[in-house]
């Protein structure tokens, strides 16, 4: 008979000492608002199991983001009941199922639930392979899986967030990107208690009631690389979170999570300027395929940096009924 509860040696890699431990670094709580149907909380807490699970089979691990995603579907087709929306059809007398991207169309079927629908969207895609696999294959808490399951965890909530609080969303949204029309084409600074960074552009953003969350693509000091010498070095990108945010033409204005200010604003300083220019003839030296590569590491990177803000702050903070 197999041993089914001895700690499996894959978890070595991550300096595991026990049970305890396993249960801090990679269990993924489940936090959610109480508009969040208990079916869905309840199938995620077996999840949760399943991660725990794993510290005796790696592979489990993958099993908890199949549930969660097997949870999303299932919070779609309640969200699709509490709105009358059908999740059958009828034709020559049989009765079939919708298929999944149809009743999201319905669900959301303004302009106000684009972003919700652009999310949904890429998780019944990804659902979708996760069900119809072609080998046996796993990757424990690498590869993206703890990333996806914060990533659905997120949109669960957002699903289940009333028409008002959707309203509101989209309107600090559209407001955002007015400001961020002034931005373009300008250099930033970036101040707090911490001194102050120079960045290029704001790759993306999210906005959560009052909370901002901003990932920008910093501009190198290309003097200290070359003091230190460094080999080639290509910009990451970096997020910003700001509390009680408020917006104007040129800036923004808001507190860190620590409560101290914060300040995103235009400069066309000359040594800000001079900065981004030996930046520029820096990256010149640098292969065009390494750049390339950069650029699409970025805006992967960026997306999922705010996802996991979104997040943290939610198990910080809460839900406010905003």
């Amino acid at each position: 008979m197999k041993i089914f509860y001895t700690p499996d040696t894959r978890w070595d890699r991550y300096q595991i000492s026990d049970e305890e431990e396993f249960a801090e670094k990679l269990i993924i709580e489940g936090v959610f608002h109480q508009e969040v149907p208990e079916d869905v909380i309840e199938a995620y807490e077996t999840s949760e199991y399943l991660m725990a699970h794993s510290y005796y089979h790696w592979p489990m691990y993958d099993e908890a983001l199949n549930k969660v995603l097997l949870t999303m579907e299932m919070g779609i087709k309640l969200k699709a009941k509490e709105l009358d929306i059908p999740i059958f059809r009828k034709k020559n007398g049989k009765r079939w199922e919708r298929r999944l991207s149809l009743i999201i169309e319905d669900i959301c079927n303004t302009d106000f639930l684009s972003n919700l629908k652009q999310k949904l969207d890429r998780l019944a895609g990804l659902r979708d392979m996760q069900v119809h696999p072609k080998q046996n294959s796993f990757s424990g808490p690498m590869g993206g899986i703890i990333r996806n399951i914060k990533y659905c965890i997120n949109v669960l909530n957002l699903l289940f967030r009333n028409k008002e609080w959707h309203i509101k969303q989209h309107k600090r949204i559209e407001a955002f990107r007015q400001t961020l029309s002034h931005f373009k084409n300008h250099l930033l600074v970036i101040e707090n208690d911490k001194g102050a960074n120079l960045v290029s552009s704001i790759l993306d953003f999210n906005i959560i009631d009052n909370a901002l969350f901003v990932s920008c693509l910093p501009v190198l000091d290309v003097r200290k690389l070359k003091e230190d010498n460094q080999g080639d070095i290509l910009p990451n990108a970096s997020i910003y979170k700001i509390k009680d945010y408020r917006l104007f033409n040129h800036y923004i204005e808001g507190n860190t999570q620590d409560g101290t200010k914060i300040r995103i604003s235009v400069t066309d300083h000359d040594e800000a300027i001079e900065a981004f220019k030996n930046q520029q003839e820096y990256l010149d030296n640098i292969a065009d395929d390494e750049k390339r590569a950069c650029v699409y590491l970025n805006a992967q990177e960026s997306g999922w940096q705010l996802s996991e803000a979104e997040y943290q702050y939610f198990k910080k903070y809460g839900f406010s009924a905003n």
